[in-house]
């Protein structure tokens, strides 16, 4: 009855996982994130989401586009290794769009990381032409040139601890503001 009940624990992370990077989704995120609230916990979480990333998908390919996503993953996952060891959880929301929660003493440290991290990296997905003007070249819809910046990187962090917050779309909803 044990090995069942770790056999059903194991189907649902695997169900819950991105398909892509493997990490935690929505539902895993959600308890995660309900379950600080409920506690009080001092932590702070950061919403992520990355800039420019249509543009980068349409002049290079979803194959190109999976790779960045994965690179921001894994860029994730080592600045919250690095700064919390393993008190940080880590989750892929989806699309370009992930979530870290971590003691909330950390927060100034894993957000300047994570920007110097990401952006010393970002370039090597661009082909030498693209490094050297700073961005894509390409035409719009009605045959004008536009010029899209690399692929960047924005944070929305929040500290949770004696906010008021009752249920994870207050926090969710927070974020989005920021």
């Amino acid at each position: 009855h044990n090995l069942l009940l770790k056999v059903e624990h194991l189907q649902a992370i695997a169900i819950d996982a991105n398909p892509l990077t493997h990490l935690p989704g929505n539902n895993t995120i959600v308890l995660t994130i309900q379950n600080a609230i409920n506690a009080n916990s001092d932590v702070a979480l950061i919403y992520t989401d990355l800039d420019y990333f249509k543009s980068y998908n349409d002049a290079y390919g979803f194959s190109a586009g999976d790779d960045v996503l994965l690179f921001n993953a894994n860029t994730l996952q080592d600045v919250l290794r690095m700064a919390c060891g393993d008190e940080g959880f880590l989750g892929h929301i989806g699309g370009d769009d992930f979530v870290m929660m971590f003691p909330a003493q950390k927060m100034q440290k894993v957000g300047l990381e994570i920007i110097r991290a990401f952006d010393e990296g970002i370039p090597e997905f661009y082909g030498e032409e693209d490094q050297m003007r700073g961005g894509i070249v390409s035409r719009d819809r009605s045959g004008g040139v536009c010029k899209f910046p690399l692929v960047s990187i924005s944070l929305a962090g929040i500290e949770l601890k004696n906010k008021g917050f009752t249920r994870y779309v207050e926090v969710a909803t927070a974020c989005a503001e920021l």
